[in-house]
């Protein structure tokens, strides 16, 4: 994309001597579309550190969040629309608001769940343990001498294996089984099955950080050996806390409406392939939807919710495929210009020409990674990292897409790996990234010495693609020690404490937001340049004068029999 012109100057100038080793470079470029073999070598920076540009936060299968959210504010497009758009050859269709869904808690325990009674709103609890009726617990121990402040279904060794047995506490440190008088004589002891707390509209967890309120029940699924801590909930009372979870409430309606549906959908497709059949469907953190219960709900996207829902007819809904099942509708925050396929027909790869209509730090981004961070993570592997090759793309967007497959190489070996590896194990935020590269050396750079202070030129390095732009640049010279640094736009500095009896070395150093390139070095002496001829030896002192392409004329001249030159 880029080309480089020589021109041959007789002018005579100052020499320049380039020194240390070479610029990162890139040595292949991924095709546009379709996957392509093309390799991009990434040397390490002079600065030892890697900065990367990328696109996108998140897998980028289904929808935008942020693509969501322009189409919505600055498109002015229906939730319709927006999941048209993303979720293709699915049909909206109604179904009950009455679906459960049963969700995993994180953080909790394989040995108990621990419940706090709520005032006003009695606790009850029921067993799949076969002849044990349901209970209302009681608000009292001790024949009314202390309020229950906790109750737990905590899983105990018998003589006839793990069972499950309730207690109540005044104190959280001291436990009594539930009283026979008050309850069914079964709960006094240990049962076999699981337990489920119910205190009204809403329960709460005991958490190590305090109480956390959760819609519907709470369940200690019993399996026989372990305990899953379970809300089980009605699906519609799960989006409350999703959505706002997911997709910030401030958000333009239909953006909400439409993240209201895909997550409906999505848990819609879980209780059809429920994670641990029969104790749980969903995860309640990042591997499947954001869940923190009444806490995280926010009137806006409770709003969006109920928006999306048919009252008169009792239904909700929900994106079906072609064969009548809720689709797995995937989404990510941002897919930086251009969806990943996810196999389905309905997460296709395509442009988006939604995401980044509203500015973000997510639709463009950037990020470090230190040469050694990379070398240390193999544990000696692959001794000292040298470069990063990229070996495939899948050719959707700038820079070839998304990158498929890349290879560190080291001094002591390789280690290959997909974008997806790369991306989790040194936290970028997408697979859709390139490194970039500081710029190229300064050119034309000249010096001289007069009076104890060294005047310095330079022109700037030649763009190329794949190169910061230039910040700045600095000035040092040596043996004096003596720096300077300058702005972009400025092409000479003057230093003094210029060191006499001594030559003067003068190095200019691009700066840029990847780090600095490597400097052109310059000496205040000349040199004597010599060749096998006048020819050459112009040509030598013309290279040593002008970087390519930067002479500012060509001079021809022959020599003629007659005249001499």
């Amino acid at each position: 994309m880029t080309s480089a012109r020589r021109m041959v100057s007789t002018a005579v100038a100052l020499a320049a001597t380039a020194l240390g080793g070479g610029l990162p470079t890139l040595t292949g470029i991924a095709g546009a579309q379709g996957s392509t073999a093309a390799q991009e070598t990434y040397r390490v920076p002079p600065n030892g550190v890697f900065t990367f540009q990328g696109h996108g936060w998140g897998h980028g299968h289904g929808m935008s969040q942020y693509g969501a959210y322009g189409a919505a504010k600055v498109r002015g497009l229906s939730y319709q629309q927006i999941v048209a758009f993303y979720y293709p050859h699915t049909t909206l269709v109604g179904r009950s608001r009455s679906t459960i869904v049963k969700v995993l808690m994180h953080g909790t325990t394989e040995r108990e769940l621990v419940v706090a009674p709520r005032a006003k709103s009695p606790m009850t609890i029921t067993t799949t343990a076969a002849h044990v009726s349901a209970c209302r617990l009681p608000t009292t121990l001790d024949g009314g001498k202390s309020t229950v402040t906790r109750w737990r279904a905590r899983r105990v060794s018998t003589a006839a294996g793990h069972r499950m047995l309730v207690k109540g506490s005044s104190d959280g440190t001291t436990w009594s089984r539930v009283n026979p008088a008050t309850c069914d004589a079964a709960w006094a002891k240990p049962i076999d099955g699981s337990v489920t707390f119910t205190s009204g509209a809403v329960t709460n967890l005991v958490r190590s950080g305090g109480l956390a309120p959760y819609r519907g029940s709470l369940r200690a699924a019993f399996t026989g050996t372990r305990v899953f801590v379970v809300n089980v909930v009605r699906l519609e009372s799960y989006l409350r806390s999703v959505v706002p979870s997911e997709m910030p409430s401030s958000w333009s309606a239909a953006a909400l409406q439409a993240q209201a549906v895909a997550a409906r959908t999505y848990a819609s497709y879980e209780i059809e392939h429920p994670k641990n059949k029969p104790y749980y469907d969903v995860y309640d953190d990042t591997r499947d939807q954001m869940y923190v219960g009444v806490r995280g709900e926010a009137a806006a996207s409770t709003a969006a919710v109920q928006a999306t829902q048919n009252p008169s007819a009792d239904t909700a809904m929900v994106l079906q495929d072609s064969a009548g099942h809720a689709a797995f509708t995937q989404f990510s925050s941002s897919d930086g210009g251009w969806t990943v396929s996810g196999g389905q027909p309905y997460l296709p790869a395509h442009r988006d020409p939604y995401d980044g209509l509203v500015p973000s730090s997510v639709h463009s981004w950037t990020s470090t990674i230190a040469a050694s961070s990379l070398s240390s993570a193999f544990g000696g592997q692959i001794g000292t990292v040298r470069s990063i090759v990229v070996t495939d793309r899948d050719g959707h967007g700038q820079w070839g897409g998304r990158v498929t497959s890349l290879t560190l190489h080291g001094t002591d070996g390789n280690v290959s790996l997909s974008g997806s590896a790369f991306r989790y194990d040194f936290g970028l935020r997408s697979e859709w990234f390139r490194v970039l590269l500081p710029p190229t050396r300064p050119t034309v750079v000249t010096a001289a010495v007069a009076h104890g202070t060294a005047s310095v030129s330079w022109q700037p390095p030649p763009a190329v693609g794949g190169h910061a732009g230039v910040t700045g640049y600095r000035i040092v010279l040596q043996p004096s020690g003596a720096t300077r640094t300058v702005a972009a736009g400025v092409r000479s500095a003057s230093l003094g404490s210029v060191t006499s009896g001594f030559r003067t070395r003068a190095t200019v150093t691009a700066l840029s937001s990847a780090g600095p390139g490597q400097g052109t070095t310059v000496t205040s002496k000349v040199h004597r340049l010599a060749a096998g001829n006048r020819v050459a030896t112009a040509v030598a002192v013309s290279r040593a004068t002008f970087a390519a392409g930067k002479a500012g004329a060509v001079v021809l001249a022959r020599r003629a029999t007659t005249t001499g030159l």
